[in-house]
């Protein structure tokens, strides 16, 4: 048994009256549709509930800036009987808000984070470009660290090659 579905049978165990359950985390989609299911077979009240996925679009390290001031908030529903309860909890954050089914706003929080990611990537490979073309440019080698003979000889003058040379002779 899924952690997910444990938590919704507790859930649905506790229940004696209308509730929003709402799902928070990145889930696979469908999951909601699964939670719903679980806790209309496990509560032994038959209450109304509502189930909810309302993902949470946060960036490492910047999580409580991102909490407090969303660029958007998804709220997948089944019906709209939840919606303006969600609403009323998002409005003093002035933050657009979307409004889909549960599949959708699961779906949209995995693509939210492809998204992060593939810009993570991009990121990544300017990055190493940018190395790279310093190595080029100063003739640097970054597998064995150490300076090519052609990045040498740019450092050698004609005053240190003789200096060299004067020292190698006596």
């Amino acid at each position: 048994m899924s952690y997910i579905e444990r938590v919704a049978r507790d859930i649905a165990a506790a229940m004696t009256s209308y509730k929003i359950v709402v799902d928070k985390s990145t889930v696979p989609v469908k999951t909601g549709e699964k939670v719903t299911e679980t806790i209309k077979r496990y509560c032994p009240a038959k209450v109304e509930f509502d189930v909810v996925s309302n993902p949470e679009f946060l960036r490492e390290g910047f999580a409580v800036g991102d909490l407090m001031k969303p660029d958007r908030v998804v709220i997948g529903v089944g019906s709209q009987r939840p919606v303006s309860a969600m609403k009323e909890i998002y409005t003093p954050f002035n933050a657009p808000i979307i409004v889909t089914d549960i599949n959708s706003a699961e779906l949209i929080k995995h693509a939210a984070n492809f998204i992060s990611r593939a810009e993570d990537f991009l990121h990544q490979r300017h990055r190493q470009r940018l190395r790279s073309r310093r190595r080029e440019r100063t003739g640097s080698c970054p597998r064995h660290r150490f300076w090519t003979n052609a990045s040498a000889a740019a450092f050698l003058t004609p005053a240190s090659v003789s200096a060299a040379v004067v020292s190698r002779k006596t």
